[in-house]
């Protein structure tokens, strides 16, 4: 009896501590979005959505990782544009919530006696593509414009700026200073003036914080699956209420742009990630010593999703299972952390691979 009840004991242990065990399966669900009443100011440009009247154009960005439902404010006029924040409000399914937070912010600095190494030598190169307002309207914009996205990037990485960054890393860092800080505070205005022909961003939000659940849509495709809305079934609204005035003396005056989910479709991360050879840097801005180290930096690989435009932005979820969801394509490409990229040398063998970010 006693033998058949600690079996019973060890089965119902196993039992419980089966659902620990599995293998992580990684998605993304791409959502787009479409203006409502399409005989609306927005139009879809190179890099994402623009609004425009006489005074003013706004421009989003959808595109990150919960969408950003900021916008790029650029004054047309020959005057100050004064954004009233406290007017200004970021709409979600009826619900509104204020751009304006009455909060001062506090950035501390602090410095202690430290000293650290780090070895090797790690030189690496970022990319990055941007679209903006400015370049739209200095003639600009949309040049080389890229046809994939970063998946872990805070805007699409369509767009017509092009710029270089290097990382280099290798010598001993020293600090004398102990127990000093620094304190800088400061508060929020709720009037954002913006001066003639040129633009301020405004940002607080996410359009969602988790993936879109519906029946109508398999949440663990083997591959893909998608679903469309119209205005009337979509499983949501969002959008932008602005207030300004233009010049001192001017009354206020409001613009609402408001979009709607048109689609939404959940992807296996691995089918739509694309691995991209990372260029090197110019050897015309580095040192004899910084191009000798370059020579020896391996093949590193930066991750891209190959879905998606200008009016979409995702959501990436991860699920624990101990059923096959899907058939993993094999890849010799490891993270590496040295190099914040993939390379084909052994890495972490618990570091599932995630597309990287730009900077």
């Amino acid at each position: 009896m006693r033998k058949t009840n600690l079996v019973y004991l060890v089965t119902a242990c196993f039992a419980l501590l089966l659902p620990s065990c599995g293998t992580y399966y990684d998605y993304i669900q791409m959502l787009s979005a479409k203006p409502i009443n399409q005989s609306s100011s927005i139009s879809q440009v190179n890099g994402g959505l623009l609004y425009e009247d006489d005074n003013c154009a706004v421009f989003y960005k959808f595109w990150s990782d919960g969408g950003d439902a900021g916008f790029e404010f650029y004054n047309k006029t020959d005057k100050i544009i004064y954004l009233d924040l406290s007017k200004t409000f970021f709409i979600k399914n009826g619900i509104a919530y204020d751009y304006y937070q009455d909060q001062t912010v506090t950035e501390t600095e602090s410095s202690n006696a430290s000293i650290s190494h780090t070895k090797g030598y790690n030189l690496s190169a970022t990319r990055s593509y941007s679209a903006s307002i400015s370049q739209y309207y200095a003639g600009n914009f949309g040049i080389n414009p890229l046809t994939q996205y970063d998946p872990m990037a805070s805007s699409a990485t369509l767009g017509a700026s092009k710029s270089y960054g290097a990382m280099l890393f290798g010598a001993s860092t020293a600090t004398s200073m102990i127990g000093h800080s620094t304190s800088i505070s400061t508060s929020n205005t709720p009037i954002l003036a913006i001066p003639p022909k040129s633009s301020k961003f405004v940002n607080n939000f996410s359009i969602i914080s988790n993936e879109i659940i519906s029946c109508d849509l398999k949440y663990y495709p083997e591959e893909s699956d998608k679903i469309t809305y119209s205005e009337l079934t979509t499983p949501m609204t969002f959008g932008n209420y602005i207030t300004f005035k233009i010049g001192e003396d001017s009354q206020l005056q409001s613009i609402e742009n408001e979009f709607y989910i048109c689609e939404i479709a959940n992807y296996v991360k691995q089918d739509i990630t694309e691995y991209v050879e990372r260029e090197k840097i110019c050897e015309n801005i580095l040192t004899p010593k910084e191009i000798q180290a370059q020579k020896y930096q391996p093949i590193v690989y930066d991750a891209y999703i190959t879905v998606g435009d200008e009016t979409s932005f995702y959501k990436t979820y991860r699920v624990l299972s101990q059923s096959r969801l899907y058939k993993r394509k094999p890849t010799n490409l490891y993270w590496n952390s040295t190099y914040k990229g993939y390379t084909k040398s052994e890495g972490n063998s618990f570091t599932f691979i995630v597309p990287t970010s730009k900077k």
